[in-house]
């Protein structure tokens, strides 16, 4: 039965937070409980219970937590989620995309201004960051041998990485900073669906088959395999839908972005000729 206030009919009598609050109490777990299990930040959660959803920057970010919370409780996901689109503004018989569309659409991200200087500062930081990077010697040479490299850049670039990307073990992604991320395998399960916080890890299952990540803020993560030192996952990419994460393609990554610039021709010009 529909709820109505004066001559008003409420066009949604049972919002979806209003109901995931009750299947949360029902299952006598707190609000931080489902927080611990979904990695989805408390204030975002509290707001989803009061069907609060202008705090969010965009839509991706509702469908991915609400499906997130959806699925802490064990209720029907499938319907929840029709009706979250409904409280959206979206018609789901005109609206045919995937689930995967609805987590990752950054075009539908808004403009706001505040989040536009924070994209900016985590760009500068990244920047920053990355050259750093770049300007240390590898771990263990001596310094004689950084000085020599930077007086013959021709053989330095003809020479291979001095930490090449193993071939094989864990592959750990690491935050750098609050990012929301889900990982799939090859046959599409659901691997990890969340927000890692600055300092946080999630080591990718090694039965994983070909898993992939995707992500908003991919500049946020590092990535490490085995005990080899942490580095960017995508140098400077920031948004990936399928960004492979085993070791073979993190290697070839590594490669790729390590490659030498092609080498110039510094041979003297021949003196003009003249009849």
């Amino acid at each position: 039965m529909e709820e109505t206030m004066g001559d008003t009919i409420a066009p949604f009598p049972d919002r979806v937070g209003d109901r995931l609050r009750t299947a949360r109490m029902s299952a006598g777990m707190e609000l931080s409980d489902i927080a611990q299990h979904t990695r989805v930040p408390l204030r975002h959660l509290e707001a989803i219970e009061r069907s609060d959803f202008s705090t969010f920057p965009s839509d991706t970010y509702v469908m991915g937590f609400v499906r997130a919370y959806v699925r802490a409780v064990g209720e029907d996901e499938a319907g929840l989620m029709h009706d979250l689109r409904m409280e959206l503004g979206r018609d789901p018989a005109a609206s045919k995309m995937s689930h995967h569309e609805d987590l990752a659409d950054p075009a539908r991200i808004p403009p706001r201004s505040l989040a536009a200087i924070a994209a900016l500062i985590i760009a500068i930081l990244a920047l920053g960051y990355t050259l750093w990077q770049s300007a240390q010697p590898s771990d263990g040479a001596p310094a004689a041998a950084a000085n020599t490299a930077s007086e013959t850049p021709t053989a330095v670039a003809q020479a291979p990485s001095a930490n090449p990307a193993p071939s094989s073990g864990t592959v750990t992604l690491i935050a750098r900073g609050e990012v929301w991320l889900r990982i799939t395998d090859a046959d599409d399960k659901v691997l990890f669906e969340g927000t890692l916080q600055k300092g946080d890890s999630y080591a990718v299952p090694a039965n994983a088959k070909q898993p992939v990540v995707q992500s908003a803020m991919a500049r946020m993560l590092d990535v490490s395999i085995g005990t080899a030192p942490a580095r960017s996952l995508t140098n400077g990419k920031q948004v990936v839908k399928s960004w492979p994460i085993n070791p073979a393609a993190l290697r070839e990554q590594a490669r790729q972005s390590d490659a030498p610039p092609p080498a110039r021709d510094e041979s003297p010009a021949k003196p003009e000729e003249r009849p």
